[in-house]
């Protein structure tokens, strides 16, 4: 499985988890956005929710995760810009998902 496979493949774990639960989802078309869906809560609140598949390193420690943007084949990896979205939904190798408010990401680590 590629890496567009797997990112793929997480974004349907969350979404199949966040419908499990009652809420709706959307996928977001294409790459146009810094977020993957738009997950409506049941009391109406709607949130844009980054997903990304990561790799454990060591025991509960997870590789950071940033952007990437081609630019002439060329793969740039960035750091998301503050207030792009407002959870992070990370995805391990065995499907469990974890979910992350974005401000806490933005507090406890440098974003620009």
């Amino acid at each position: 499985m590629n890496t567009g496979q797997r990112g793929d493949l997480s974004e349907l774990i969350v979404m199949a988890s966040a419908i499990a639960v009652g809420h709706s989802v959307a996928r977001v078309y294409g790459n146009s956005k810094p977020f993957d869906l738009l997950v409506e809560m049941a009391d109406g609140k709607r949130f844009r929710v980054q997903v990304k598949t990561v790799l454990r390193r060591r025991k509960n420690k997870f590789i950071p995760c940033t952007r990437s943007k081609s630019v002439t084949s060329i793969p740039r990896n960035r750091k998301y810009a503050h207030g792009v979205f407002d959870l992070l939904a990370g995805v391990d190798e065995n499907g469990e998902v974890r979910v992350i408010q974005a401000n806490h990401i933005y507090e406890h680590t440098q974003i620009d």
